[in-house]
């Protein structure tokens, strides 16, 4: 499924709270979490669904490509968007725009939802050389392990759809990696960003966030679109 974005209307939708820059795209009416830092306590949640991040411990900075975006010590910094946002159904799709500032470590955890081994979804890179993409359905857990590494200290799009039939892994809008997948999603406990919750908690990214994502439905992005998810 693929969605082409249209152009912004003259007159902006209300946001939560005034961006300190504009968004370059219109989300789409099946974006459920639209998370983009700015110097504020906060990760507010522009989609409208009101799934405001928590911050504990990142910090803003203006390393960002577009304005501000977070930064991750690798440590014990991470995002906490609570327990509310379970899709239902047999789709979604949800991804990020990383800057890895070190590849070194037992897992590198981005986006997790669920405090267990089957209890949603997640996107972690596992040094020396793989991925760890997985999602939990009525089905069972469908895991795909891609090799291809991150780029230090580059300004990447990584990105993650299901439509019920297969899991795709994308890098830049650029399909990287797929498997068979199928049945009705699962998902309960906690959704957190800039670390992991299946392995307890103990595993933090190093590096810059940007754009945080996620929908109820499996778009596929173009390589045109890779700097806007």
């Amino acid at each position: 499924m693929l969605w082409t974005p249209k152009a912004p209307a003259l007159a902006p939708r209300p946001l939560v709270t005034p961006l300190p820059r504009k968004l370059p795209i219109s989300l789409h009416p099946s974006c459920v979490l639209a998370l983009l830092p700015q110097n504020d306590p906060k990760w507010f949640d522009h989609s409208g669904h009101g799934n405001h991040g928590i911050i504990h411990g990142t910090t803003p900075t203006a390393k960002g490509p577009e304005g501000f975006a977070w930064e991750f010590d690798g440590v014990d910094d991470w995002i906490d968007c609570g327990n509310d946002l379970n899709i239902i159904g047999s789709e979604m799709s949800f991804g990020a725009r990383i800057r890895f500032s070190s590849l070194i470590g037992d897992a590198l955890g981005i986006i997790n939802k669920g405090t267990a081994w089957n209890t949603g979804y997640s996107l972690l890179w596992v040094p020396p050389m793989r991925w760890e993409v997985a999602v939990l359905t009525t089905m069972g857990n469908f895991n795909m392990w891609p090799t291809t590494p991150p780029v230090l200290d580059t300004w990447t799009n990584y990105w993650i759809s299901y439509n019920g039939t297969t899991l795709k892994f994308y890098i830049d809008g650029r399909e990287d990696h797929s498997i068979p997948a199928s049945g009705n999603l699962v998902q309960a406990g906690l959704l957190v960003v800039g670390r992991e919750n299946w392995g307890g908690g103990r595993f933090f990214f190093p590096g810059l966030i940007d754009y945080v994502l996620i929908y109820n439905q499996a778009w596929s992005p173009r390589p045109q679109d890779a700097n806007y998810l």
